[in-house]
């Protein structure tokens, strides 16, 4: 039996993460991904997860995305839908996957071990560019972020 026919269509509709090993996760990441949960679903964000990836692979077509956004049951996501995550109420829950290969995340790590709330507010200001989201929506979510960062630092 011959070996299974390729689409070629696949790779230019489709991406697929590369999990990520907990030992190869970079200094910071528990951090930043609490603080990002936490925001994004302050924000109103229809989160299912969020999890590591590793997105520079050959033929990759989302190696310089800090993340994709991707429904919780499937690992291939298309890349129409991969920089979503709805507000609205009948949205489906979407799981994050950041991209730890991407310096602006091994940064945001970094910088979550001190400031999580503004690594946070960083990450997914980096995420949702060019989305949907207004500047009334991205002011609320600064005075989010400085609250949660005051309480943080006065308890």
């Amino acid at each position: 039996m011959g070996s299974p026919a390729r689409s070629p269509l696949a790779g230019s509709l489709f991406c697929r993460p590369s999990p990520v090993a907990a030992e190869a996760l970079p200094a910071g990441w528990a951090a930043l991904r609490e603080a990002l949960v936490a925001r994004l679903r302050a924000d109103g964000r229809r989160l299912a997860g969020l999890e590591a990836g590793e997105f520079d692979h050959p033929g990759s077509r989302i190696a310089d995305r800090v993340a994709i956004a991707r429904r919780p049951d499937l690992t291939l996501a298309p890349l129409a839908e991969a920089g979503t995550l709805g507000t609205f109420f009948l949205a489906r829950r979407r799981t994050l996957v950041l991209n730890v290969g991407h310096p602006a995340v091994r940064r945001l790590c970094a910088a979550a071990e001190r400031e999580p709330e503004f690594a946070a507010y960083l990450a997914a200001k980096l995420f949702l560019l060019g989305s949907e989201r207004g500047e009334g929506d991205d002011a609320r979510s600064a005075a989010r972020v400085w609250e949660a960062r005051c309480r943080r630092r006065t308890a």
